[in-house]
């Protein structure tokens, strides 16, 4: 089975109606993921890890050692990527702090923890690279479409549908598919969603593999899915 959620198309991600049952679904699609954890390293250079227990809570680590057994509530602060913890605060690094902020914001609505002050600000464009090697960079642009650059080059002009196969952390685009990296999979794949709720990207979602298309090695592309007669199919199963 798979679950198929179509983006409401609106520019206005962090706030307003729907954004509950948004991050509900990225809950639902993190507990398919086996990893279950976050890694961050804060303004003042500490490494926290949030990971989730086989008991559904949410613990944090501070440079490897356990700083919080059971979080129980999340305050943030956008204007100034500040998150209030029961132990105290920590600040977001700039560069990373929409990411970072939709990640833990996924976690939190996955173990039930209770978030308060500010919604994360919406993605304007994801970078990173895939267990390939390769570079891959989404963008949203003025006109409200996601365009993917890989290795610099634009590789498509307007992003239609993604498809998650939570089981191994693949996504598959309208030209091919590729792996999101194991160490930051949380905060790429809420800043991808975030990147379809705003251009009315097709979000399709399964827990088990089906056959896809693969990279082309000796031209480091991707092939395309017109190549694979059944993708139609494949896209709308359900």
């Amino acid at each position: 089975t798979g679950v198929w959620l179509k983006p409401r198309g609106s520019r206005h991600f962090g706030s307003g109606p729907g954004i509950a049952q948004v991050f509900a679904f990225l809950s639902g699609t993190y507990r398919d993921f086996s990893p279950g954890a976050m890694e961050i390293v804060d303004t003042d250079g500490d490494r926290l890890e949030f990971r989730i227990t086989t008991s559904g809570t949410l613990r944090q680590y501070c440079n490897g050692r356990l700083e919080i057994r059971d979080i129980r509530a999340l305050r943030y602060s956008a204007e100034e990527g500040r998150v209030q913890d029961e132990t105290g605060s920590f600040h977001l690094r700039a560069e990373d702090r929409v990411e970072e902020a939709l990640g833990l914001r996924m976690l939190a609505a996955r173990c039930g923890v209770t978030w308060s002050g500010d919604e994360p600000s919406p993605a304007t464009r994801v970078i990173l690279t895939d267990t390939d090697g390769d570079k891959l960079e989404f963008r949203l642009t003025d006109a409200g479409k996601v365009q993917e650059f890989n290795n610099g080059k634009l590789e498509l002009d307007e992003v239609r549908r993604l498809h998650l196969d939570a089981s191994s952390g693949v996504v598959r685009d309208d030209s091919g598919e590729f792996g999101l990296p194991a160490g930051c999979y949380t905060q790429k794949l809420a800043a991808l969603y975030s990147l379809a709720q705003q251009s009315g990207i097709e979000w399709h979602r399964s827990a088990s593999a089906r056959p896809a298309a693969r990279r082309s090695t000796s031209a480091g592309r991707r092939r395309s899915w017109r190549s694979t007669p059944s993708i139609d199919a494949a896209w709308r199963s359900t």
